[in-house]
């Protein structure tokens, strides 16, 4: 069956702070290593709980944090809900960060889906890494958090209008959670049932 189907780009809202390392050796170190923060390293079994904290001085305290760029945390019990919701509660979705005395679950994709279409798509002509314009092969999606190889390790992008009722991104705004902004990347078909 055809849908109507949106990607979207994950971001921080830049109205809120986000989490920086209390150790930035200790964070590097696990992050080198630890798939959880980059879709090509390998397992690492030996999850540590970073410590986290907010960056500079704004007193707003958002409901999903950046991590990184593409990799985001929030409260353990909203996590569960929304990830269990969105049936994505892959192995590297609940892992803990710490943060002034609460643990935050790690909300991440390691679902590298290879559906650009590099020939439909524009590219900057200063840094072809980047890409201005992108295009997808709608019919190899159906999963609502997902990262594409060429970007795997800034981005984490969001499927929405697959599911209406449990894609990430319908309900995050359901829940009114706040840190993060979707920014529409495309918008197309996708011939894949939900």
């Amino acid at each position: 069956m055809k849908r109507q189907i949106n990607i979207s780009r994950i971001k921080r809202d830049p109205a809120y702070p986000r989490l920086v390392p209390v150790d930035a050796n200790a964070f590097e170190s696990e992050r080198r290593k630890s798939w959880i923060f980059d879709a090509t390293s390998g397992h690492h079994d030996c999850w540590v709980e970073l410590e986290m904290k907010p960056s500079g001085e704004s007193k707003l305290v958002p409901d999903i944090w950046e991590v990184v760029p593409g990799v985001f945390a929030m409260e353990q019990n909203a996590a569960y809900e929304l990830c269990s919701s969105t049936e994505e509660t892959q192995d590297g979705y609940m892992h803990n960060l710490l943060c002034e005395g609460r643990k935050l679950a790690v909300i991440n994709s390691t679902h590298c889906v290879d559906c650009l279409e590099v020939g439909k798509s524009h590219f900057d002509s200063a840094d072809p890494s980047k890409i201005v314009e992108y295009s997808f092969d709608g019919a190899q999606l159906a999963i609502s958090l997902f990262k594409i190889p060429q970007t795997r390790s800034t981005e984490l992008l969001s499927l929405d209008g697959f599911d209406d009722e449990n894609d990430f991104k319908t309900l995050v705004e359901k829940f009114g959670f706040t840190g993060v902004k979707f920014e529409r990347l495309w918008e197309g078909d996708s011939f894949m049932d939900a």
